[in-house]
């Protein structure tokens, strides 16, 4: 490597750029992202080395010739300690394991920060190479997922089973594992360990996946089924109770009973959680049927949101006692807790749980702090204004420059990576600092994202901006909406990013969907619509506080049903209604989605924060912002 390209990359953020830096730049990465190499030296040879930036066009071109390993490691050594090395580090490994450079890998791995699961599996591999003892019995815990793992983990795997580390008890586990976790292509390729038993295995997974009715009618005219029908079978009674709970129910009790015990268990078990997410009073009799065949995590939450959708306090107790402890120190299962003593009558187990709770104004901090008579403006502290010499300090840190200035061009992705690289370290007064920078880029997606990250210190202007506030107010306005839920809800959605386009296609401040901006375009007489007019601020925010009405207005005007309509879909908000009046904490907290159910409780948790900072006089308490679901119709 030559001492000019050397000299290059030392002075290439230090130095001023010129004005015309930035276009070809851009034009650069145009060409980097279509492969065209012509063009993209072309422009590269237009970018003065010492732009900011500059780094970037040397990374672009080393991504795409990861064998040069002496230029990658002058790169690399150039560039410590800086986010374009770490994503370079990470991709050279995964070339180098490929190639199985062992002692190279072995050297550079452990200068990687957060290295994925391939990295770690090769990172096995290369220690199994270079003679290391006990490296299979130290990999040996990655077999025991439900997940497909990296292909970079099998000859680990197979290594383990040639030496005796993987006996047929394990695999059976594994796949146990994966059919429970409904990963039918991860249980097909386990079967493989199981030699001509696992290929009759795998033709029974593919078919219960293609029709677990008629599997299961099969198997119910067959006597004494072996292992593999019967763990297929589980998969196969999962799957129908995902429509059917009760004709899982049924078949089980008609074909399981000469099942073993522990099988038959995991069997209601599964049952009863499809029915609990499906709101079936069945769910608890067949939880209890169950008994010591809930063992996962996510089938004793599930009992807990059944007995809370039953409003069983006894049995909501019982449950989240047999949660593991980290699950029942989170917020939400202590907030239960509390709500199931009062309802006992333990007030006074019930007011401590609360108390510890109501320290932090989050969604359950402000309900527990709501039961002691704690309001939102007594639990927050005062704003903790950033330093005018940390906000210097931050503005002149490499990182945050080249952050910054990648956001300006509007590469997003990179911006965000370098961001979140560089605040990685900061303490408080700094996050503070460089929200604040953040906020005056109106990068408000990050402006939130780091001052949400202090520990002691708070600035809630910073965690709940409000740009764009006159439009948003008019359409508010005009479509009889509250302001503070309006804006709770675009900061769950983008953080206030206009361009933000989701990994589903939603779109803009307010994540519409083209063909719901469709659907709303015609509703208001527009011709000639393009759904990527959404990303317009102007129609955005109209077509979204549109829809949001119109979400209303079909869902008994109540705005936590209207929330969950926004985000899962108005039918499936108002299928998760009870036959009876139900407290609106209850139907969050039994919603099936998890992501729904978060996203309900911030979008409402945030539009506190905003009536607060809007200053609404008449604003709700929480629990009254909240209300009361009506039957379903």
């Amino acid at each position: 490597m030559g001492w000019w390209w050397w000299g290059w990359l030392l002075f290439a953020v230090t130095l001023p750029a010129r004005a015309d830096d930035a276009d070809a730049f851009l034009r650069a990465h145009a060409a980097y992202l279509a492969h065209d190499s012509v063009a993209f030296e072309r422009a590269a040879s237009q970018v003065s080395p010492r732009y900011v930036l500059a780094p970037y066009l040397q990374f672009w071109r080393l991504s795409q010739n990861l064998g040069d390993d002496s230029a990658i490691a002058d790169f690399l050594a150039v560039q410590h300690g800086t986010w374009l090395a770490q994503r370079l580090r990470a991709l050279w490994l995964n070339d180098l394991g490929r190639r199985q450079m062992w002692p190279a890998y072995l050297a550079e791995y452990p200068k990687l920060a957060d290295p994925t699961l391939s990295l770690r599996c090769y990172e096995y591999q290369a220690q199994l190479a270079s003679g290391k003892a006990g490296v299979l019995t130290a990999a040996r815990p990655l077999w025991f997922s439900a997940d497909d793992l990296p292909s970079s983990c099998t000859p680990l795997f197979t290594a383990m089973a040639d030496v005796g580390l993987l006996d047929r008890a394990d695999i059976w586990q594994r796949l146990h594992l994966a059919l429970l976790a409904d990963h039918p292509e991860v249980a097909r390729a386990v079967a493989d360990y199981l030699g001509a038993e696992g290929i009759a295995v795998a033709r029974m997974i593919e078919r219960a996946q293609q029709s677990p009715a008629a599997y299961l009618a099969a198997l119910g005219r067959q006597r004494g089924p072996g292992r593999g029908a019967r763990e297929v079978a589980l998969y196969a009674l999962t799957r129908q109770a995902l429509f059917d709970p009760q004709a899982s129910a049924n078949w089980l009790e008609r074909h399981a009973r000469g099942w073993p015990a522990h099988t038959r268990a995991t069997a209601w078990a599964q049952v009863a959680v499809q029915a609990a997410r499906q709101h079936d009073r069945a769910a608890l009799g067949w939880f209890a049927r169950a008994g010591t065949g809930v063992t996962s995590d996510y089938q004793k939450t599930w009992r807990a949101r059944a007995a809370l959708r039953a409003q069983d306090w006894s049995a909501l107790a019982n449950a989240i006692h047999a949660l593991p402890s980290p699950m029942q120190a989170e917020p939400e299962w202590r907030y239960w807790l509390a709500r199931a003593y009062q309802a006992r009558g333990g007030t006074t187990a019930a007011n401590r749980l609360y108390a510890g709770l109501a320290r932090t104004p989050d969604y359950y901090g402000q309900l527990a702090g709501e039961e002691l008579g704690v309001t939102l403006e007594a639990a927050s502290p005062r704003d903790a204004d950033p330093a005018p010499a940390a906000i210097n300090a931050a503005a002149n840190d490499p990182g945050i420059v080249r952050a910054l200035t990648l956001w300006n061009l509007g590469l997003r992705f990179e911006a965000t990576g370098e961001w979140n690289w560089a605040i990685r370290g900061f303490d408080d007064p700094q996050l503070l600092a460089a929200a604040e920078l953040a906020r005056q880029a109106n990068w408000y997606d990050r402006a939130i994202y780091t001052a949400g990250k202090t520990h002691t210190l708070k600035n809630y202007k910073l965690l709940f901006p409000a740009p764009y506030r006159e439009e948003a107010m008019r359409y508010a306005a005009q479509y009889h909406l509250d302001p503070a839920w309006v804006y709770g809800l675009m900061r769950q959605e983008s953080r206030f990013t206009l361009n933000a386009r989701s990994a589903v296609g939603a779109l803009g401040l307010m994540q519409i969907m083209p063909a719901t901006a469709r659907w709303i375009a015609r509703r208001l007489g527009i011709e000639d619509f393009r759904a990527s007019s959404a990303h317009d601020l102007d129609t955005n925010l109209r077509f979204g506080t549109y829809y949001l009405r119109y979400a209303l207005d079909g869902l008994a005007d109540q705005p936590v049903l209207a929330t969950a309509g926004y985000n899962a879909g108005p039918l499936r908000a108002r299928r998760w209604q009870a036959d009876r009046p139900l407290d609106a904490t209850i139907y969050i907290d039994t919603i099936p989605f998890q992501e729904t159910r978060d996203y309900v409780k911030k979008v409402m948790n945030n539009a506190m924060f905003y009536a607060r900072r809007f200053d609404t006089r008449d604003s709700p308490l929480l629990k009254a912002r909240l209300g009361i679901i009506p039957p379903r119709p």
